[in-house]
């Protein structure tokens, strides 16, 4: 079957009549009973979820080759999300929402016009998360929704489906393509029948959604590379090991997780000689292992584009710590050690990925990192003021001070550009660092 014909049949067989109950004529009370039910489908999804959690696990495990133990973490946020997402649907039922979006006792409404059919595009990192957050919120509305998942975890994408359907999804509302990404994600963009698009995948897959949607209402959710920065700190070991898990978790492809370690003088060669141990010492093996650490890539292209990536760095400069091999769909854990930063930063790196680079002192940040607004930076430094006035110069989406953020906090507030920081003096200029990264001057 042509792309074409896939996507006709698709759209074919959605309903003809889905829209959200506050705007189908349905009386006030009606409308209520409507996304009442939307909502109870969602609880006895989150429950239906609960009770597959192990045999979920392992099927993200064996399909995505993620281990075991990140695998059952993704299908408890996934819970969580639903849950979350359960308590927001009654308010589908109401066609104008009142609200005071800046708490100053504004009066404002929020009309709702929800789309009838949304198309949604979503990556393989999460096999299970990436498609509840593209299309169950859709759903709820009301809309119908054409999903085009990666073809190497389709099978989560229709286990999702079942249980969706079990939980009293109507089949009508979901249709799941499968087929090739650089065919049918184009023609799911580019069809006029789609009127808007929800996508999460890499950079790549974002700037290609932008060329062919052009004007189409899109949201996209896709991660830069996690930046941490280390001046002086408490503690060089614990942070080592603190980096490594958040930089491998989940095979190395989790969007801002850290990527690239920026290390002043004072602490560049001991914290290049801890992380290159803790890198060394995690555990490669069989994903449905539960010491395993690394699992295997998806497909063995993902792995051979991996390692062409690495190859290309290394011939222009960088050093080879350790790693930089793989096996069929296994990438071997690899540290870099890089002289020029910013090819590094604008590449696309899915996987088990570090690279640690020596800088001067923080005030080189801002010329260092540029406009770069997808990264996500970590500064630890015990001049904890010092580190907020640097945070109040950069562009990043968002900053922590002092801390690493969790793939699974983040997931909670994603697209919330912030910043935290850790200790309580430097709390008084959280307001105004804040502001600042909002784009407002202040003095």
């Amino acid at each position: 079957m042509s792309t074409r014909d896939q996507l006709d049949q698709a759209l074919e067989a959605l309903d003809p009549a889905a829209k959200a109950p506050a705007v189908t004529g349905l009386s006030a009370t009606a409308a209520q009973r409507e996304a009442n039910d939307a909502g109870e489908i969602l609880r006895r999804l989150a429950q239906s979820l609960e009770d597959h959690l192990k045999p979920l696990a392992k099927s993200i495990a064996i399909e995505g080759g993620k281990p075991v133990v990140d695998s059952r973490a993704e299908v408890e946020e996934t819970i969580w999300t639903i849950d979350q997402l359960a308590k927001l649907a009654p308010l589908t039922g109401e066609a104008e929402l009142l609200y005071d979006p800046y708490r100053l006792g504004w009066l404002g409404f929020l009309r709702r016009h929800p789309y009838r059919t949304v198309g949604a595009i979503t990556g393989a990192s999460f096999p299970l998360l990436m498609p509840a957050l593209a299309v169950l919120p859709a759903l709820t509305a009301g809309c119908n929704v054409v999903l085009k998942p990666a073809r190497a975890t389709l099978q989560i994408a229709n286990e999702l489906r079942d249980l969706w359907l079990k939980a009293g999804g109507n089949p009508q509302q979901l249709a799941i393509l499968n087929g090739p990404g650089t065919e049918l994600g184009p023609a799911l963009c580019a069809d006029p029948r789609i009127e808007a698009l929800v996508v999460y995948g890499s950079r790549k897959t974002a700037l290609s959604v932008q060329r062919v949607a052009r004007f189409k209402p899109t949201s996209l959710h896709f991660g830069g590379p996690g930046v941490v920065v280390v001046g002086q700190t408490h503690d060089l070991k614990e942070l080592a090991t603190e980096i490594v898990a958040q930089a491998f978790t989940n095979n190395g492809q989790t969007a801002f997780a850290p990527k690239l370690i920026l290390a002043t003088p004072a602490c560049y060669t001991k914290l290049r000689k801890l992380l290159a141990q803790r890198i060394l010492d995690l555990k490669s093996g069989p994903p449905l292992e539960n010491h395993t650490e690394i699992g295997p890539l998806p497909s063995s292209d993902r792995a051979e584009a991996l390692l062409d990536q690495v190859e290309h760095f290394v011939a222009n400069g960088a050093q080879l710590i350790c790693g930089g091999k793989h096996s069929a769909n296994f990438v071997i854990p690899t540290f870099l050690g890089l002289d020029n930063i910013a090819p590094f930063l604008d590449a696309d790196l899915s996987g088990p990925v570090l690279a640690i680079s020596q800088i001067d002192d923080f005030d080189a940040l801002p010329e260092l990192l540029g406009p770069r607004r997808e990264l996500l930076v970590s500064l630890f430094e015990t001049d904890d003021i010092y580190a907020a006035g640097i945070a109040r110069r950069l562009s990043a989406q968002a900053i922590y001070i002092n801390s690493l953020l969790q793939w699974q906090a983040f997931a909670h507030c994603i697209h919330e550009s912030a910043v935290h920081l850790d200790s309580q003096p430097a709390g008084q200029l959280f307001d105004q660092v804040q502001t600042k990264q909002r784009g407002y001057q202040f003095e």
